[in-house]
């Protein structure tokens, strides 16, 4: 049947996106069940992801993730990512 070939596509798609949702999990950056970033402490302290992110170069990111997870506007969440960046 035609309809078969697009079943198992479905199926590979999804268990690749259940062994990432896993691996963010396993991270730190999802908290299970609410697609969210996992919120920061106390609003300073970032995530391990958010420190990945600054090991790997990737400032613009780490900036994004970092507002999202304190819930800070661009400017703190860059000058937070700058001071750890060095």
């Amino acid at each position: 049947m035609s309809g078969e070939p697009a079943v198992e596509q479905i199926r590979r798609r999804i268990a690749d996106l259940e062994e990432r949702v896993a691996r963010l999990e396993g991270d730190g950056g999802v908290a299970a069940g609410d697609g969210a970033p996992a919120p920061a402490t106390d609003g300073s302290e970032p995530s391990a992801y958010v420190r990945e992110l600054i090991a790997a170069g990737q400032k613009v990111a780490a900036i994004d993730a970092y507002r999202k997870e304190a819930g800070v506007g661009i400017k703190d969440a860059k000058r937070r990512i700058d001071e750890l960046a060095g």
